[in-house]
């Protein structure tokens, strides 16, 4: 349909991973009821949309969204009956459907004591049964496709322990998060390809700079590049990525795929284009990772140690400048490549002594601090003594820092969870008696955590 006010919703569903289009629906089948549990085929997902569109019950017009755009929409995995309810029944504006997450009534025994309230998953029982984070994401998620508004489910790990919550394009130039409660670490599913992606390439929307327009020309070269890479026309490939970052200048997304696509080029260049990169994106500190791994790729292997060692712990400072409590995936990678910098030259006490310091600074961010025990104990695993010394370490620094007395049953869960990975570094150093010892209380812990909290009927 190439002349079609519908070619945009082809496009997106020629573009949608195939693994996407044969996935199972969530819904539970039954030989007592009727309802159906088959998904559309991609083929009558197409039709859905555009018979909507045309009878005006869609709270966006498709005709104007991207192809880019319209795959956080077309990769919906739903039977033709609860499409017809999301429409029908949740009734909140395209700007306000954040409020969708909302609506599914919080079940603390669910989170806690494992209840499944459900017999067939639909969206009619969630909202009466209520649920938890990622019944209110899959729920919020899912409606907002059968209404045609692009949206997405995401998930993170926190001081709280692992959550759910959605991103949605409430307008047709700003993506918004919706249900996250300050966790930023959050990844989604790219349905181009099933990569993950960080949900900052979708929030990057909320930036006057590359928004509208022209982000969404960005992403159509983008996409038009994966499809030149598959079919091995690189050469095509890298026409598409260069038209991005002129499409977008300042999004980094065409610039890192460039990256990844560029022949080799001499040292300056690459210390040229780094340098460009920290600067242009110099106020968000989440894309130093990509000029990170051209450093590490392209640029480390042909300085001294001393130098390189010197820049990473730079970088790292400008880190925590600049994101406070920001990107915790990022602070760690970072402390990851300092770590292998002092290995390459064989200096053991280096990464110890780094880990500790790092440990020590972190212990409030719950998920950097397991983070970095999980590195700490990568690079000492061969010798139990040292892994026996790292586990008393991490924990005198979780019982000063982490370890509370909180009522709070999500923050104690993920503290008990901390502290039995800690029992598990001390049963490999050999120390079982001590492991047991941890484990023992924090199933008391955890026990004592969910007092109170009863099944609903």
């Amino acid at each position: 349909m190439p002349r079609s006010r519908y070619s945009a919703l082809a496009l997106a569903c020629a573009m949608l991973d195939p693994r996407i289009a044969s996935s199972p629906s969530r819904l539970r089948a039954s030989s007592s009821t009727s309802i159906s549990t088959t998904p559309l085929t991609l083929e009558q997902v197409f039709e859905y949309f555009m018979e909507m569109d045309e009878a005006r019950e869609l709270l966006t017009d498709i005709t104007k969204l991207s192809p880019s755009e319209l795959l956080f929409v077309v990769d919906v995995r739903l039977p033709r009956s609860e499409m017809d309810w999301a429409r029908k029944k949740v009734r909140l504006t395209r700007k306000g459907w954040g409020g969708a997450y909302s609506m599914i009534r919080y079940r603390m025994d669910r989170a806690a004591l494992g209840k499944d309230p459900y017999t067939h998953y639909t969206f009619q029982e969630i909202l009466d049964e209520g649920g938890i984070c990622m019944d209110q994401a899959y729920f919020a998620v899912n409606t907002a496709k059968c209404n045609g508004i692009p949206s997405a489910y995401v998930t993170g790990d926190g001081n709280r322990g692992p959550h759910a919550w959605v991103n949605l394009l409430t307008t047709d130039e700003t993506w918004q998060s919706y249900g996250g409660y300050g966790y930023n670490t959050g990844h989604f599913s790219h349905p181009h390809n099933c990569k993950s992606k960080h949900e900052s390439t979708l929030l990057q929307g909320m930036d006057k700079k590359v928004n509208g327009v022209r982000l969404d020309t960005a992403l159509d070269y983008l996409s038009l590049a994966d499809l030149f890479e598959e079919t091995r026309k690189p050469d095509c490939a890298r026409v598409m990525l260069e038209a991005a970052t002129q499409a977008a200048p300042g999004s980094p997304l065409g610039w890192e795929r460039l990256i990844a696509l560029m022949s080799r080029p001499e040292l300056e260049e690459w210390e040229e284009l780094v340098t460009m990169i920290k600067r242009k994106f110099r106020s968000r500190p989440d894309y130093l990772e990509m000029a990170s791994r051209v450093e590490d790729e392209y640029i480390f292997p042909m300085r001294d140690a001393s130098t390189n060692k010197r820049h990473v712990a730079r970088d790292l400072k400008k880190l925590e400048k600049e994101t406070e409590e920001g990107r915790s995936d990022l602070t760690s990678a970072a402390i990851k490549r300092q770590a292998d910098l002092l290995m390459e030259n064989g200096d053991k006490a280096g990464v110890a002594a780094l880990y500790r310091k790092s440990m020590k600074d972190y212990a409030r961010r719950a998920e950097v601090f397991e983070a970095l025990m999980g590195q700490y104990y990568e690079y000492v695993s061969q010798d139990q003594e040292a892994v026996l010394q790292m586990a008393r370490e991490a924990e005198s620094f979780y019982n000063r820092s982490i370890r509370t007395k909180s009522g709070d049953y999500f923050k104690i869960k993920k503290e008990v969870a901390i502290q039995r990975r800690i029992a598990g570094y001390y049963e490999k150093g050999g120390n079982e008696k001590k492991a047991a010892s941890l484990r023992k209380d924090a199933d008391k812990r955890e026990k004592n955590s969910k007092k109170g909290i009863r099944e609903e009927n």
